[in-house]
C-alpha cells in the first residue's frame, strides 16, 4: 500500500541553452541530443558548448531578419510560428543551429566514427 501511496520519480529538469536575447527561441538540450542522434558519450558540456556556438552562428545569419521583424513589432521569433511564412522562418532558425551544432561536434561521420572506435 505503501508503494501505491508514493509519487513517481519526478521527471528530469530541462535544460536549455543559454540564449543572449530572448527574441530567439529556447532550445532545450535533450531535445537537440536526441533529434540529431547524438551519442551518449558526448556530454552534454560538450554538446551545450556546440550548441552555444550554433546559436551565436544562427544569431549572426539571421540578424537581419530579426531587426526587420522588431521593427514590425515582432518581440519573439516565436510570435510568428501563427503564420506559413512565419513557421517557415522558425525551421529554418532551428535546423541552421542542429546543422552548426552538429558541425561543431566535428560531423555526422566523427561521431559515428568515433563510435565505432
Amino acid at each position: 500500500m505503501d508503494a501505491e501511496l508514493q509519487s513517481p520519480d519526478p521527471a528530469p529538469p530541462l535544460y536549455y541553452l543559454a540564449r543572449h536575447d530572448r527574441f530567439w527561441p529556447r532550445i532545450e538540450l535533450s531535445s537537440l541530443r536526441q533529434r540529431l542522434a547524438i551519442p551518449a558519450y558526448i556530454s552534454d558540456t560538450h554538446l551545450q558548448l556546440a550548441g552555444q556556438q550554433a546559436l551565436a552562428i544562427a544569431a549572426g545569419e539571421f540578424a537581419s531578419w530579426r531587426r526587420r521583424l522588431r521593427a514590425l513589432g515582432y518581440t519573439q521569433l516565436t510570435d510568428l510560428c501563427r503564420h506559413v511564412h512565419g513557421r517557415r522562418l522558425c525551421s529554418c532558425y532551428q535546423r541552421l543551429v542542429e546543422h552548426c551544432t552538429l558541425r561543431a561536434l566535428g560531423g555526422r561521420s566523427a561521431l559515428q566514427g568515433a563510435a565505432h572506435e
